[in-house]
């Protein structure tokens, strides 16, 4: 084999080490995300709320960020018919409209701590993460057994 392509390999399996790693931070990250809205989920409360405002998400200078996003004041109340009121912490791209009721879960010790109940939202930052070290974790499998392909089968002596 020859020293350009035997380098080539070798920079190839440290690339393919490098993606393997970062797939594997984002599994954990997955896991993390995913795991702390279930823990939410299973210690929260069902209610049903209403959106009382909508604020328009700006950047640092003031302007409108595109693409446009909301956050979201819900108003409910608790199962003791206490009114709590929250912003959901997760910017929206297609709100609710103002009036319009919205499945809420909240954390019976702290009601302040709510979230509109919609799962695909709620999960998106574990979802994302899953998916890219899918991603990744095939292009890392992929870099890594290439290079054992194209540098055959190991020596046996």
């Amino acid at each position: 084999m020859s020293t350009a392509l035997a380098t080539a390999l070798r920079h190839r399996r440290t690339v393919g080490k490098v993606v393997g790693a970062v797939a594997v931070l984002l599994t954990l990250a997955a896991a993390f995300f995913g795991a702390g809205n279930l823990l939410f989920q299973l210690r929260a409360e069902a209610a049903t709320g209403s959106v009382v405002e909508l604020e328009t998400l700006k950047d640092e200078a003031g302007q409108v960020r595109v693409p446009v996003q909301y956050t979201v004041l819900v108003r409910f109340t608790d199962g003791a018919g206490n009114t709590h009121e929250f912003t959901d912490p997760r910017p929206l791209s297609d709100p609710p409209a103002v009036g319009e009721d919205v499945p809420v879960l909240y954390a019976v010790a702290d009601p302040g701590q709510a979230r509109i109940r919609e799962y695909l939202v709620m999960y998106r930052e574990a979802i994302f993460c899953g998916a890219w070290a899918l991603v990744l974790g095939i292009a890392a499998e992929e870099l890594i057994r290439r290079r054992q392909e194209l540098s055959g089968p190991p020596h046996s002596g």
